[in-house]
């Protein structure tokens, strides 16, 4: 059977740094814990969106990706590849679609 990642795969052409949130230092800035890099999509296009809040903001940037781990948040870090800019754009808004096998298509707006 073809799951949705599959289906995903060859369009992942591309490769991110993703850095997970784990706190904040005793000067209150975020901490992260070691890069990890994913297989992914970015697309530069303007889309409007809902944040987590309910601000409803323009996405400039989004990166598609597919995981069988826990998914991106908003608190985490991302870079992006050469020729995106920002390379570390803030997250406005994930998007989380489960497939038949469990594992997860992700989507992050920023």
């Amino acid at each position: 059977m073809t799951t949705l990642l599959d289906g995903l795969a060859e369009f992942l052409n591309q490769s991110v740094t993703v850095e997970r949130y784990t706190g904040r230092d005793a000067y209150g800035k975020p901490t992260y814990a070691a890069p990890t890099t994913l297989k992914a999509r970015v697309q530069g296009r303007a889309r409007r969106i809902v944040t987590q809040s309910g601000e409803d903001v323009t996405s400039t940037l989004q990166v598609y990706f597919g995981t069988t781990e826990t998914p991106p948040t908003v608190r985490d870090r991302i870079t992006l590849p050469s020729p995106f800019a920002p390379t570390q754009p803030t997250i406005l808004a994930v998007s989380i679609s489960p497939d038949e096998e469990g594992a997860l298509v992700c989507a992050l707006y920023c």
